[in-house]
């Protein structure tokens, strides 16, 4: 959970009849459940990972054309009827050996310049892990043929297109992706297949600033290409490759080489900062100032030097400001002081920045999610500011916020065009559009298990509790519901 400490005053009737503070004797009464409530913050984090498994539902399929029309904005140019000869024997051969055969076949078509697949073999609670995945030259992990690889955190900033390896037996002529309008439809294979494909793809949905990526798996002797972003996986049909059907690989790999970045999926809106560079240096300075700072702004610069980890990249993330001031700014962040572990989803991530513009100025907060587009569904920065316009106390002060433009997810567009068209309001809710945006606010989020001493834990509640108050006294008009709490 993040709590906020407000320096906003009172300014409403109400607050003679708000909640008084805590006594000391109850906040020592209340001490014994620190350790309890910042479980509870652990736990609510695995179940939100539990989620995003069971968000197996969330696939469908498309023909190849449908496919190609909807995801790759460019066509082939160098055409092929070739088939992967061998791929008929790969059910006999062995996950990894397959991996192997499969990065060798494709680096051999040199249809990707200046990246190679790259077969990974990882220890994993003693068993193999064999996946592959694309790597510019020079930053690909060193294969070693008999033992097993390490994937370094560096490796995962870089990765793309990755590639599993699976067996299929199910009976479903459009494969494992088939689209279940209830999540009890969805096999127990299916599901199996669905969660390491979650597994391959989160790296890059939590390490790298991703709109969205494609990953081809590789079923016995055929495959399936996949474009996954933060509403579901759409899936071509299984494509044989001992047929014609496996020059659709090669159609794919060349139109992929003239994708720009954007197409790929990066999120174009970020620049990275050298950490040996005038700025980066100028970042690590910020984090040693310690003059005329109170206790929050202690608890931000320790937050903000934490971030400075140089096994991280450090980022310049641009904000496109909706409040009056307008246009957009521009915030420099080190590793996220929190982020989701999931695929679907909000996807949050939270950052202790430094404005731009303002490099010795004070610390804000800038969080960076995915929002459900749906109806009754606020913006989060437009409840902070209406609340900040009516001085309710403990809420964060707004200093800028909006939407990334262009980047929404674009799944559900799919699923209601070629979906069956009896699928209930539920099911559609469930694959709800997303839209990226961003909001920076004054104050720095703490988490539970940041709290040390359970009198300022009792405190941070009973102004949660304060704020309420004052919101549900207001008239009714003015009675916003800050409905975004994250926890974590």
């Amino acid at each position: 959970m993040m709590c906020h400490a407000s320096r906003i005053p009172l300014s409403t009737s109400a607050h003679s009849l708000a909640p008084t503070p805590p006594s000391p004797s109850a906040v020592i009464r209340l001490r014994p459940l620190l350790l309890p409530i910042t479980v509870i913050g652990i736990i609510l984090n695995v179940l939100r990972l539990l989620n995003t498994m069971r968000g197996t539902r969330k696939a469908m399929v498309v023909t190849v054309e449908d496919f190609f029309d909807a995801f790759i904005p460019t066509t082939p140019q160098k055409r092929t009827n070739k088939a992967f000869h061998g791929w008929d024997k790969f059910p006999s051969m062995g996950y990894h050996e397959i991996s192997r055969r499969v990065s060798k076949f494709l680096n051999k078509t040199q249809l990707i310049s200046g990246s190679s697949f790259i077969p990974i073999r990882e220890r994993n609670r003693d068993v193999n892990v064999i996946w592959a995945a694309l790597w510019p030259d020079g930053q690909a992990p060193v294969v070693e043929r008999r033992a097993p690889q390490s994937v370094s955190l560096a490796h995962l900033f870089t990765m793309d297109l990755p590639i599993i390896f699976r067996n299929w037996n199910g009976e479903d002529p459009d494969g494992p992706f088939a689209m279940t309008l209830r999540e009890s439809d969805v096999t127990d294979e299916q599901s199996a297949l669905r969660a390491e494909v979650f597994e391959r793809v989160l790296p890059l949905f939590m390490y790298q600033q991703r709109t969205h990526c494609f990953a081809i798996v590789v079923i016995d002797d055929s495959i399936c290409i996949l474009r996954v972003d933060r509403s579901g996986i759409v899936s071509t049909k299984p494509l044989s490759t001992s047929t014609r059907d496996g020059r659709v690989l090669y159609d794919f790999l060349d139109c992929y080489s003239r994708l720009s970045p954007e197409e790929r999926g990066w999120d174009p809106t970020f620049e990275t900062i050298p950490h040996d560079s005038p700025l980066g240096q100028h970042m690590r300075d910020r984090a040693k100032q310690i003059e005329g700072e109170d206790e929050a702004g202690t608890y931000a610069r320790s937050v903000f030097a934490k971030s400075l980890d140089t096994t991280w990249p450090w980022l310049k993330i641009a904000v496109d400001d909706d409040t009056a001031a307008g246009g957009r700014r521009e915030f420099l962040v080190g590793k996220p002081h929190y982020y989701t572990g999931d695929v679907f989803g909000r996807g949050s991530r939270g950052y202790v920045a430094l404005d731009a513009t303002d490099l010795d100025g004070r610390f804000v907060y800038l969080k960076d999610i995915w929002r459900p587009l749906k109806t009754g569904f606020e913006r989060e920065g437009v409840t902070v500011k209406h609340l900040n316009e009516r001085d309710v106390p403990h809420v964060p002060v707004l200093v800028c916020h909006g939407d990334v433009p262009g980047q929404t997810t674009k799944s559900r567009d799919l699923w209601i065009r070629y979906g069956p068209e009896d699928a209930s309001e539920e099911f559609l809710d469930a694959l709800s559009k997303h839209q990226h945006y961003r909001i920076v606010t004054r104050d720095v989020c703490k988490p539970l298990e940041d709290f040390t001493d359970s009198r300022k834990l009792v405190y941070a509640f009973w102004c949660c509790v304060h704020g309420e108050f004052i919101r549900k006294n207001l008239p009714p008009k003015y009675r916003k519901f800050h409905q975004n709490v994250t926890t974590y």
